[in-house]
């Protein structure tokens, strides 16, 4: 479907699957990397500085997920001051900024965001779910009910 909608508006792109050992070393290295790459990230954590750190930051390059090698100083300063301060509102201010920035400077496409699906027995007690760590049961708060 990707490939099918870039075609429409005079993009190509060739599909190369490779393993994930060798993804990671092939878009590490800024004279191997293609134009583009397709990657699934998450936040693993209900806070978004890892994430936007991991896959935006300037001192990300070649590493974890900027794999588009976008350097933006003026979101360094925010992700920076946005990870140094303890006043909850203005965290979200700045994450909000942030965001906008990199919506406005494109340096990645956003392509989905699965909705994650849980099924559970009715004797199943304590499960809730997390969004930012959808992948990960809290077994621990978790019992069965007579």
């Amino acid at each position: 479907l990707f490939q099918a909608a870039l075609a429409s508006i005079g993009v190509h792109l060739a599909i190369q699957e490779m393993p994930w050992v060798t993804l990671l070393a092939y878009n590490r290295n800024v004279r191997q990397a293609g134009d583009m790459g397709m990657v699934q990230v998450g936040a693993g954590m209900p806070d978004p500085d890892r994430i936007l750190t991991q896959t935006f930051a300037s001192a990300s390059i070649g590493t974890s997920y900027n794999w588009s090698y976008y350097s933006n100083v003026r979101l360094d300063k925010m992700l920076q001051q946005a990870r140094s301060t303890l006043d909850a509102k203005l965290r979200t201010q700045i994450y909000h900024q942030v965001q906008q920035m990199i919506v406005y400077d494109v340096p990645a496409i956003f392509m989905m965001d699965p909705k994650a699906v849980y099924a559970r027995r009715a004797w199943v007690r304590g499960y809730q779910s997390t969004p930012a760590i959808a992948y990960i049961v809290p077994f621990y708060q978790m019992s069965k009910t007579q």
